[in-house]
C-alpha cells in the first residue's frame, strides 16, 4: 500500500537509501570502481566539463578548505609567535625551525593543501620541524638568524 503522505514517503525513502549506503559501503565503491575503469574517458570528460561549469565555486570551496587547514595548523602550533607571543592569526607565519624552508617549497610547488596537510602529520608524529612566528620575528630570524637579543 503507498504512503498517503508524500512528504512521509519522501523521508522514508531518503533514510532507506542512506541506510542501504551504509551497509553496503564496500560494495558500492567497487561498483563505483569497476564503472570508472571501464567507463574512464567518458568519466575524465564530463568532470572537466563539471569543473569548468563550476570553476568558481571549486575555487571558494578549496580557499575555505585551505583556510580551515591554515586555522587549525595555527591551533595546533600554539597559535601565538613563538619569540613575542603576538597571536593575531592574520600576522601569523610557519617557520622551519632548521631553515630548510626551500626543500618543502621546491616539492610541493604551488599545492599549498599538501603542504599545509604535511605539517599536520609532521605535528602529529612530534617531529618538531616547524613553529609559529609574526611576520616580524620571522623576518628577523630569516635575515638575520637572530630576534631578539
Amino acid at each position: 500500500m503507498p504512503f498517503k503522505d508524500k512528504d512521509y514517503a519522501k523521508a522514508y525513502a531518503r533514510e532507506y537509501a542512506r541506510k542501504y549506503r551504509i551497509e553496503h559501503r564496500e560494495d558500492l565503491k567497487a561498483k563505483h570502481r569497476k564503472y570508472y575503469e571501464e567507463h574512464r574517458e567518458e568519466c575524465l570528460k564530463k568532470s572537466k566539463i563539471y569543473y569548468r561549469k563550476h570553476r568558481n565555486r571549486y575555487r571558494e570551496n578549496y580557499k575555505t578548505y585551505r583556510q580551515k587547514l591554515r586555522i587549525q595548523i595555527l591551533k595546533a602550533l600554539g597559535g601565538k609567535c613563538f619569540f613575542c607571543g603576538c597571536s593575531d592569526f592574520r600576522l601569523l607565519q610557519i617557520d622551519h625551525i632548521q631553515d630548510n624552508g626551500n626543500e618543502d617549497r621546491n616539492f610541493y610547488k604551488h599545492n599549498d593543501v599538501a603542504y599545509y596537510k604535511n605539517i599536520l602529520a609532521s605535528f602529529k608524529k612530534n617531529e618538531g620541524k616547524y613553529q609559529l612566528l609574526c611576520a616580524n620575528c620571522h623576518v628577523l630570524k630569516t635575515l638575520y638568524g637572530v630576534v631578539h637579543e
